[in-house]
């Protein structure tokens, strides 16, 4: 079965109806230049401690030491030098443009000194932002970077509960991401939407 992440949580109602339809993971944004900001919204930092065991929350930095506090899972944009490990488990982000973004992900993760992941997430590179743009990359090179790297891969990017069936058959991710996939607007998420991707995933997965 697909993992699920829904990202860019902001408020309690959307992160417990997300738990609710079968999120596994939730995303908190710690990049002040996103409109998904946490830090924008009030009441945000008491919302990890009220979702359910055993959803994950995950903060969303770009390096370990902007990572907001009280998080033990960081999806960051680069690795930490081991000799002084945050004691966190690690998401590598990595933005794909085209082939040569997984030679640049290979001396990422291969630089002597660094703590590995334990999972890589993909996302469309974009020269406006780090994620969240709903723009799409080429899936094929999500399967390329599965089997060279041997680890979980996240699938984010683009993805809505319309296509989010056809990235699971196609891919078989260990995780599909999504943030303006199913928002009503930067910040707020939509029910029906949230809902419909879920059941999605479900389906897919069931397929495979």
């Amino acid at each position: 079965m697909t993992r699920i992440k829904i990202c860019g949580i902001t408020n309690l109602e959307d992160a417990l109806f997300a738990v609710q339809c079968g999120a596994d993971a939730l995303g908190f944004i710690g990049v002040p230049e996103s409109p998904r900001y946490v830090g924008r919204f009030d009441g945000w930092d008491e919302i990890p401690s009220l979702v359910p065991p055993p959803v994950t929350c995950i903060c969303v930095c770009r390096t370990v030491t902007d990572a907001l506090q009280g998080f033990e899972t960081l999806q960051t944009y680069s690795l930490p030098n081991s000799a002084r490990p945050p004691r966190k488990r690690l998401i590598l982000t990595a933005r794909i443009s085209g082939p040569s973004s997984l030679e640049d992900l290979a001396v990422a993760i291969k630089q002597p000194g660094v703590q590995p992941p334990a999972a890589l997430l993909l996302d469309a590179y974009s020269p406006g932002a780090l994620g969240g743009t709903g723009e799409r990359f080429d899936w094929a090179l999500a399967k390329q970077a599965q089997q060279r790297f041997g680890l979980p891969v996240i699938l984010a990017g683009g993805l809505t509960p319309e296509n989010v069936a056809e990235a699971i058959i196609k891919i078989q991710p260990w995780m599909v991401d999504v943030a303006s996939g199913v928002e009503a607007e930067p910040g707020r998420k939509d029910p029906a939407k949230v809902n419909a991707f879920c059941e999605a995933v479900r389906n897919a997965s069931r397929e495979v």
